[in-house]
């Protein structure tokens, strides 16, 4: 499908092609690790955060005549989806641009099946103070005896490598960008949190299992370029260069090693 060095937009930002979809067979190991044991053949899936369209395009090519909605607030999420997922696969779901803490226009009980792939730490960046309210919605969405479905990176762990170490300190660069900016960042959970959250939404919780160590990553470094980008916006000049200077050298290490993500869990709940 792609030619080397072709590009396409990923938020609003141009990069190569191959990178993501390089990434796609990272994403592709983790959801069969994930939906191993659930038969999806059948269902109403709701892909709650469509993002790069990866969960999408899994759900869509499994669950043969069954329906799959995915949502995103951002109407890019669609022009990427097409980019990964083709024609015919894109035919076989529907793309709604919507909050997902208000999904008026599903009724209640309706889904068999919620998918929250890498979607929960983002709420906050997207939409502050609105994890509660998703979580509600998506219970209020899913049908009695549904399984909701969510993976999400671990907040703390022990690096494995320098690579991973470089994960955790360009984390803490874009933190500490955010709070120069004034800019909500994204907050990950490790399982005992989340667990926590999804049983004051109404969650029964069922288990998580570890579904990911964290793989070098090819998109991050485009990760790196938007961080670069971002901190050239700060508007005290000392700052801005100190900042800048530390990605600089971070992102020669990055060259040299890759940059190795954060592990990753699922976890099931049960709507009683």
């Amino acid at each position: 499908m792609a030619v080397m060095g072709e590009e396409f937009a990923v938020y609003g930002r141009k990069v190569d092609l191959k990178p993501w979809l390089e990434r796609e067979k990272l994403e592709l190991s983790t959801l069969n690790r994930v939906f191993s044991r659930i038969q999806l053949e059948g269902l109403r899936v709701l892909d709650a955060g469509t993002g790069m369209g990866y969960s999408a395009k899994y759900l869509a090519q499994r669950i043969g005549s069954g329906v799959l909605v995915t949502v995103d607030i951002d109407p890019g999420s669609l022009d990427m989806l097409r980019k990964l997922a083709g024609v015919e696969l894109i035919d076989k779901l529907i793309f709604i641009k919507a909050d997902l803490r208000n999904l008026d226009f599903v009724k209640a009980d309706y889904f068999d099946l919620v998918c929250l792939y890498y979607t929960i730490h983002t709420i906050e960046s997207t939409t502050p103070g609105g994890v509660k309210r998703v979580l509600e919605e998506m219970h209020r969405v899913l049908k009695p005896g549904g399984l909701l479905v969510a993976v999400e990176n671990y907040a703390t762990f022990e690096p494995i490598d320098d690579a991973h170490r470089l994960m955790l300190k360009f984390s803490l660069i874009e933190k500490e960008i955010n709070s120069i900016l004034a800019v909500a960042s994204d907050i990950e959970y490790d399982p005992e949190e989340l667990c926590s959250l999804l049983e004051d939404a109404g969650f029964h919780f069922l288990n998580y299992k570890d579904v990911g160590q964290g793989c070098i990553d090819p998109t991050l470094l485009s990760w790196v370029s938007y961080l670069i980008d971002k901190a050239k916006s700060i508007q005290d000049q000392k700052t801005r260069r100190e900042i800048l200077a530390r990605l600089k050298v971070l992102l020669e290490d990055a060259k040299k090693t890759g940059i190795r993500d954060a592990p990753s869990y699922a976890i099931y709940a049960k709507k009683e």
